[in-house]
């Protein structure tokens, strides 16, 4: 068997051959080196430069201003007409809980043989006696359950009254509460002095002679403090169960004299001859 060296001496051409591939090797390598470099080199020229991002510009203390002052000129001129709008809306609402007084004063008529709820003749707002813990006028619709909100019979203007603490007021035991109060002041014909039934389809005359139609009305009384759709307008509920809205120009119909309830009269007298 031959040595390499034998090997190469027996084939001696194969030398020259061997140095010339251990040079193609060396060469290859370093092409390999320099290509690498190269694309180092070439990435770096080809990165795209970092672009440093400008802090946008504020508004300056004059530009502020401006539209401070833009922004309250709009305020002025849109506050009114929302304003506007919103008072719109509570009566509405307003007209609409006298319209479901209404319905119910039907349905109770409709249960009991005409007759509509009351319980004294005299007009009143009061909803709930706390010494006896007893209904008066519209406060019989909720103690026999035709109503079960009590927000119903509180105009959404009315300052005076609360639905949460009337409702308390009319949860309570005997004695144990003040009387409770809602905002619409009920005719409550439904008894007449000597006892006898007032039916809602005949509801009499009133002292002026003409037909009695309105059955109850917002409570405008300046001298208690008690104003709701600012005094100038009201809603009234007709014997027909609808809701009537009407304007209230130089208190017409509000209570006014020294003590409110000789006004009371006049106030049902007009609201009486409201159109059809």
């Amino acid at each position: 068997m031959h040595t390499p060296q034998g090997f190469l001496k027996a084939f001696p051409e194969r030398r020259p051959r061997a140095a010339a591939v251990g040079c193609a090797l060396a060469h290859r390598n370093a092409l390999e080196v320099v290509r690498g470099d190269e694309r180092r080199r070439l990435k770096r020229t080809l990165r795209w430069p970092v672009r440093r991002r400008r802090a946008a510009p504020g508004f300056t203390l004059i530009e502020l201003l401006v539209v401070i002052a833009i922004i309250s000129l709009l305020a002025a001129l849109l506050m009114p007409a929302l304003d506007g709008a919103l008072q719109r809306a509570r009566l509405t609402a307003c007209n609409s809980n006298q319209h479901q007084i209404g319905i119910a004063v039907h349905l109770y008529a409709g249960e009991h043989a005409d007759v509509i709820p009351a319980v004294t003749p005299a007009a009143s707002n009061r909803l709930w006696d706390g010494a006896t813990s007893t209904p008066d006028s519209l406060g019989l619709l909720y103690a026999e359950d035709y109503l079960t909100d009590v927000a119903l019979f509180i105009c959404p203007t009315d300052e005076m009254n609360d639905a949460d603490e009337e409702r308390e007021k009319m949860d309570q035991p005997p004695g144990a509460a003040a009387d409770a109060y809602g905002t619409y002041l009920y005719r409550q014909r439904g008894v007449a002095a000597a006892g006898a039934k007032w039916l809602l389809g005949d509801l009499g005359a009133n002292p002026g002679g003409a037909a009695i139609r309105a059955l109850s009305f917002d409570v405008n009384v300046p001298a208690f403090g008690m104003i709701v759709h600012r005094g100038e307008s009201l809603n009234v509920l007709l014997a027909d169960g609808s809701a009537r809205e009407l304007p209230n120009e130089n208190d017409e119909f509000s209570l006014t004299t020294p003590n409110p309830f000789d006004d009371v009269g006049r106030v049902f007298m007009l609201c009486d001859e409201v159109e059809r």
